[in-house]
């Protein structure tokens, strides 16, 4: 099932539109029988459903850095054949969305990226009504977060970013690009409402499945039972190489499993010295 890549700059509409999609997919998986044999769940990952910090994980690049390792790693963990996983983070590098894509690849799902497109005057309007998160103090927080939930329990957005902030995300948005494959298929949602649900749940629930590649697939360099085998084999070349030496003494034997000739004279001397 596919991964939704949720895209825009701060308080463009990400997550309510992402409460919509998942209220919706739910809606079809109980009202449809064909889509509730195929998607098992949906799941929604977002910085209020992982406990992440805005104001602590934007505030330099070292911090961004794990910020985005934490929230890939959860979305790692949720993609599989069954589940819709909705990614509804900023996503505004594109490097970033690249790697979700990967991840998509790895697991042979479809995947789509949906822009929400808000003229950055709403979008700053938005975050100017809502409280700025402080550095530090755990128990404003908790208290904001308890008027930010949505409709089913799922947290809403309760804290804004710092002009400062806010700003420096908007001048690095790397906008998504539907020329490009990990940004592909792409929708646009307008001030991050304006999108039409129905069509697109018809491409992606039911889209292209994404192929592995040589360089996304995992490749099992051992078996579970490589260490009898390999002892299994190094048994039959001892075997052997005494079979040679109590026959003839020595002379060329072949090892098992190859073409291969050795002396077992030399073996055994060698054996006898170590």
């Amino acid at each position: 099932m596919p991964l939704v890549i949720f895209s825009g700059g701060p308080s463009t509409g990400k997550t309510t539109l992402a409460l919509r999609l998942k209220s919706e997919i739910e809606k079809k998986m109980k009202e449809d029988e064909s889509v509730r044999s195929t998607i098992k769940r949906v799941v929604l990952i977002n910085e209020e459903t992982l406990g992440l910090s805005r104001a602590q994980g934007y505030k330099n690049s070292a911090a961004e850095k794990m910020h985005r390792g934490a929230f890939k790693a959860a979305v790692h963990r949720a993609i599989s054949k069954d589940t819709v996983v909705l990614a509804d983070s900023l996503n505004y590098i594109k490097g970033f969305r690249y790697e979700l894509f990967c991840l998509c690849r790895e697991a042979g799902t479809s995947h789509a990226v949906v822009y929400c497109d808000t003229p950055r005057e709403e979008a700053e309007k938005r975050n100017q009504a809502r409280p700025i998160e402080a550095e530090e103090g755990e128990g404003e927080e908790e208290e904001e977060k308890k008027e930010g939930e949505g409709e089913e329990g799922e947290k809403m957005p309760s804290f804004g970013y710092s002009p400062s902030l806010f700003d420096d995300i908007w001048r690095r948005m790397e906008r998504p690009d539907g020329k490009n494959r990990w940004d592909s298929p792409l929708f646009d949602a307008k001030n991050g409402e304006e999108m039409d649900v129905d069509a697109f749940l018809a491409s992606v629930l039911f889209g292209k499945q994404l192929k592995p590649t040589c360089a996304t697939s995992q490749v099992n360099l051992s078996g579970a039972n490589m260490l009898s085998e390999l002892d299994r084999r190094t048994q039959e070349i001892v075997d052997a190489l005494i079979e040679t030496t109590s026959l003839s003494g020595g002379g060329l034997t072949t090892v098992p499993h190859t073409k291969e000739k050795i002396s077992a004279l030399l073996t055994v001397c060698v054996f006898a010295c170590m």
